[in-house]
This record gives structure tokens, sequence and C-alpha cells, in this order.
């Protein structure tokens, strides 16, 4: 059976997205957005510099080998910070970043990924 649909609400439901005023964001929102894109971008193309791929989930950031899975722990909570995080990674040494990598996996009791030699083979 059929609903008899009111004419007027039909047009209200369609009509009330494109008549409602738009939400004005903050001076301070919009220097944040600004701020992420920036280094989103940035974070990208070291990616694809490094020829590493990332995913970011609620609270963790998902790196390909050998950086792996950082997060809180680490102090990555935006795009800045990973970016910040993965640049530091690659500016240093190769025996400093297999140190950094052995830390890591010594503060973190979930860590599952490849061992410090797969890592670090030539």
């Amino acid at each position: 059976m059929t609903e008899k649909v009111n004419g007027l609400e039909f047009l209200d439901k369609m009509l009330s997205p494109l008549i409602a005023p738009t939400k004005q964001k903050s001076e301070l929102q919009k220097k944040q957005e600004k701020e992420n894109k920036k280094y989103y971008m940035r974070l990208k193309r070291l990616c694809k510099k490094h020829k590493i791929n990332y995913k970011r989930d609620l609270s963790y950031w998902d790196f390909s080998a050998p950086i792996g899975t950082i997060g809180l722990n680490q102090n990555v909570e935006d795009y800045f910070t990973a970016w910040n995080y993965v640049n530091n990674y690659y500016n240093l040494s190769k025996s400093k970043q297999k140190q950094f990598k052995e830390n890591q996996i010594a503060n973190d009791p979930y860590y599952s990924g490849l061992s410090i030699e797969e890592l670090f083979t030539d």
C-alpha cells in the first residue's frame, strides 16, 4: 500500500539543504585545516619518494616497511606529527635507523612486523 506524500513536505526535504545557511568556520579552524592539507601533501610526497604506503585509522597510522604501525604511543596524532616522524626516520643514517627501529620494537608489546634482520638486509 502506498502512502500519499504531501507535496510541501517533499519540497521541504528536497530544498532545505539548498536553502540552509552555510556554517561559518572560525579563523582557528581555517588555519588548522590549511596546516593539515599542507602536511598531508608533504607526507604524501615523502611516502612517494621513499616508495612506502600508509593508511590512517582513528588513532594509528599503518605504514609499509620499514616504519610499520605508529600512533599515540609515538606521539603521532595528525599529519604534521606523522610527516615529522617519517621525515626524521629517513634523515637518520642506516645504523641510527636500525637502532631507532630496535627501540620501537622493544617498546611495543603488540609489534608483529618484520624482524630487524629482514628490515635491514642490503
